[in-house]
């Protein structure tokens, strides 16, 4: 009996070495897949001195990746871990103060973000253990509606009402057109040959047409009326030549008259049967005439000169006119472009918003999600692909893609 007792103890005992032995080769695996964590930019660092509450506090790590401890100095941080940083910080401290019993912790991690296809990206807390999905979960996850997407994609409510927009406006535009082309032809405004879209309602064509037929009648009479004015000038520098002219024919027959009563006196002079007084007399009225003659000839120019000056502003008026018709006929016909080019483009949106959205209701959207992560590696970020279960480290950017609705919008 004493023997198996003894023996039994053993067996125990070469038990409990084996287990020892097994616990010990376990131990540097588990301490491999447990690293520990190093800092990364963007961390804040809890700094406790025991014993010195003015040497603790919270330390955030500068461009240069180092805490600036107010006692210690500068401590490098990145990329080391907290037990390594606990070390080098207590060594520095040690030699302003005796002993000194510091703790490290992480105060605040640097915050991940999510980016693309997610009901609102932007920047989140990170916390140890953080996946891919809960970062998802708490941007609101991915839409179910594709017309929610922060690509930009118009809602199909909106896209319809620009279509209707833009339709309105190539209508109008080519009544305009219409309208400018009666003005610069000088004939008269027709609108039967313009088909209204059918997007706009019978009250919307009617007002547009009976607003331009009344812009149309209105700049006739203005025209009219300008041109009404030009022709009363015209007429009255006609009468005014044609007086003057028969005004100047009346003095030219007196000067005769005259001229013949000058011959007349001169001979009564010689022959003395006449003062010389009467002479002059007749020749001083003939001057006066011929004053009067010169003067109903600057008249005449004027009147001449008037005319034609009135000539001239009634052809640029009218040079005038139908330059700005022309311009505005070329910007009315650029505006329609554009209006067509537009609607043609929503048209395309449209299409492709109510096709994503088929197949966001098909339930194949959200499984053909993919997942990368921009992760710092040196002094650059490596974009990496990442799965949904996958943790999340500190400063990592998510991105969050559906590909058959980009493909959608870039179409």
């Amino acid at each position: 009996m004493a023997g198996f007792i003894s023996t039994a103890k053993q067996a125990r005992a070469a038990a409990v070495a084996l287990l020892l032995i097994m616990l010990t080769a376990a131990c540097p695996a588990l301490a491999q897949q447990a690293e520990p964590y190093r800092v990364t930019t963007g961390d804040r660092l809890s700094v406790s001195v025991y014993g010195n509450p003015d040497q603790s506090g919270e330390l955030r790590l500068d461009a240069d990746g180092a805490i600036v401890h107010p006692l210690a100095g500068t401590v490098p941080a990145l990329g080391r871990t907290l037990e390594e940083i606990r070390g080098d910080l207590s060594a520095r401290l040690a030699e302003f103060l005796p002993n000194p019993t510091v703790t490290i912790g992480i105060a605040a991690y640097s915050p991940v973000f999510v980016l693309g296809d997610v009901q609102s990206p932007g920047e989140y807390d990170y916390r140890p253990g953080l996946s891919v999905l809960q970062l998802i979960a708490l941007a609101g996850g991915v839409p179910r509606d594709p017309l929610g997407l922060t690509g930009g994609f118009l809602s199909i409510l909106d896209a319809k009402r620009d279509a209707e927009m833009q339709s309105l406006a190539i209508f109008a535009a080519e009544v305009t057109i219409a309208r400018l082309q009666s003005e610069l032809s000088d004939e008269s405004f027709v609108t039967t040959g313009i088909t209204p879209p059918p997007l706009i309602s019978r009250s919307d064509e009617n007002r547009i047409i009976d607003d331009e037929h009344q812009l149309y009648a209105l700049r006739k009479e203005k025209r009219a009326a300008q041109d009404r004015g030009f022709e009363a000038q015209i007429q009255s520098y006609d009468t005014e030549i044609e007086t003057l002219e028969k005004s100047i024919v009346l003095h030219n027959d007196e000067l005769a008259l005259m001229e013949e009563d000058i011959s007349a006196t001169q001979q009564l002079v010689e022959r003395s049967l006449a003062t010389p007084t009467r002479l002059r007399e007749v020749q001083r009225e003939k001057s006066a005439k011929l004053r009067d003659a010169l003067e109903l000839q600057m008249y005449l120019s004027r009147a001449r000169q008037g005319k034609v000056a009135t000539t001239r502003e009634r052809t640029d008026a009218g040079t005038e006119f139908r330059t700005a018709v022309g311009e505005s006929l070329k910007a009315a016909r650029a505006d329609l472009v554009q209006a067509q080019l537009r609607l043609r483009t929503i048209e395309e949106t449209l299409a492709n918003l109510r096709s994503s959205r088929e197949l966001a209701a098909d339930g194949g959207a959200e499984s053909d999600l993919v997942l990368t992560v921009m992760r710092a590696s040196g002094d650059e970020l490596q974009e990496l692909p990442i799965t949904a279960n996958a943790r999340l480290a500190p400063g990592d950017i998510l991105r969050v893609t559906r590909p058959a609705f980009a493909a959608g919008a870039t179409n």
